[in-house]
C-alpha cells in the first residue's frame, strides 16, 4: 500500500476519533511515521478563537490500531493551558487601555 493511502487512512482514524471523542473543534494535524517506536503520531489540534492550536498528539501502530490517545480532559487542559499564555493584540490608543486597566505595549 502506497505511503499516501496509508497516511490518508491514519487521518481518517484520527478525524473519527476527534469528533467521537473530542468534538467538532478538534481536526487532525498531518501524521509522521516515527521510525523508532513504529508508531504513526498524529497532532490533535483544536479550533479557538484565538487560532489553532496543538492540543495533544494520538499514536496509531502500523496495523491501524490506536495505541494512545490523550482523553477530551487532557487535550481541554492542553488548550486551556495554552490560551492563558497567548497573548492579546488589542487596537485601540494608549490612553484607552490604560483606562481599561491594560499595560499598554507598542510593536515597531
Amino acid at each position: 500500500m502506497a505511503v499516501k493511502d496509508i497516511a490518508d487512512q491514519i487521518r481518517q482514524i484520527a478525524v473519527e476519533y476527534a469528533v467521537m471523542y473530542v468534538g467538532d473543534r478538534a481536526v487532525e494535524g498531518v501524521p509522521s511515521f516515527d521510525e523508532q517506536r513504529h508508531v504513526w503520531r498524529v497532532p490533535i489540534l483544536c479550533r479557538t478563537s484565538r487560532g489553532i492550536l496543538l492540543a495533544g498528539e494520538m499514536q496509531i501502530d502500523e496495523q491501524l490500531h490506536i495505541v494512545y490517545a490523550p482523553t477530551k480532559e487532557e487535550l481541554t487542559k492542553a488548550v486551556e493551558a495554552q490560551l492563558e499564555r497567548l497573548p492579546y493584540l488589542v487596537y485601540a490608543t494608549r490612553e484607552e487601555l490604560e483606562a481599561a486597566g491594560f499595560e499598554p505595549v507598542t510593536l515597531k
